[in-house]
């Protein structure tokens, strides 16, 4: 769920702030995305909350392992070839 979250979370910031092309109504999906996530994060177990909070602390922290490790300037990729 917080995967989803992070991805309408992105997904906002690309249109609103980082996109050349300014699409009207652009955030509208994201945050109506964002909205329904949170609802349904709120409505899970207690247990179904500290399982995605330490799935997702395992994933930022893969993220800056692999940052640490890329050359610098690139940004880190997962390659499954």
């Amino acid at each position: 769920m917080q995967r989803f979250m992070g991805v309408n979370a992105a997904a906002l910031v690309h249109h609103r702030f980082g996109s050349k092309e300014k699409v009207r109504m652009a955030a509208a999906i994201p945050i109506a995305g964002f909205a329904i996530d949170s609802f349904i994060w709120l409505n899970l177990s207690h247990a179904a909350r500290i399982l995605g909070a330490i799935w997702i602390a395992i994933g930022v922290a893969l993220y800056f392992v692999m940052r640490q490790r890329s050359p610098q300037g690139s940004s880190p990729e997962l390659n499954f070839d």
